[in-house]
């Protein structure tokens, strides 16, 4: 799991953790998602992770994998670009509806709603990671599913998603 809160001190002594299950276990895939708040929050600790672990596996012959769910509003090119040579494989964003529930549910601060934003930043970086869309839906945002589905399907980057799934909350 991964907080974004987790300290750059945090971020060594998990990954020196780590690396003693890495010598103690020898996989030959490790493994690690980026979750938990909204980890692109804090990048510098994000990078310092990966990149602390991608030396390690390579030190040790393991391939690393690494996947992110975010919200997609501070998700960019740049972000992925520094990710995937560290073994990026995929980001999941959150989608809570279509634009309407969505700015409604998940506003910014002041207000703003987010949806366009991050439909902007799946578009910029959809031909760079793989890009899996899901999110929870309950009684009040149901209905809003079906738009949402239908405007994914019409933009440019929808065949270049790799799933699209959602979840009732019980």
């Amino acid at each position: 799991q991964f907080a974004d809160k987790m300290t750059l001190e945090t971020s060594a002594r998990l990954a020196e953790w780590i690396e003693g299950e890495l010598d103690r276990l020898r996989p030959a895939t490790f493994a690690m998602t980026f979750f938990g708040g909204e980890p692109l929050l804090n990048l510098p600790v994000v990078y310092d992770l990966a990149e602390r672990m991608w030396a390690a596996t390579q030190a040790r012959g393991i391939r690393q994998s690494l996947s992110m769910i975010t919200n997609g509003l501070l998700l960019t090119e740049d972000v992925v670009d520094r990710l995937v040579p560290r073994g990026l494989r995929g980001v999941k964003i959150t989608l809570d509806g279509d634009k309407e529930t969505h700015d409604r549910m998940r506003p910014l601060r002041g207000g703003q709603g987010t949806f366009d934003r991050i439909v902007e930043n799946i578009r910029k970086v959809a031909d760079r990671t793989r890009i899996s869309i899901g999110g929870n839906f309950d009684e009040t945002s149901a209905d809003s599913f079906t738009g949402l589905i239908d405007y994914i399907s019409k933009q440019d980057f929808a065949d270049k998603l790799i799933k699209v799934n959602f979840k009732p909350i019980v």
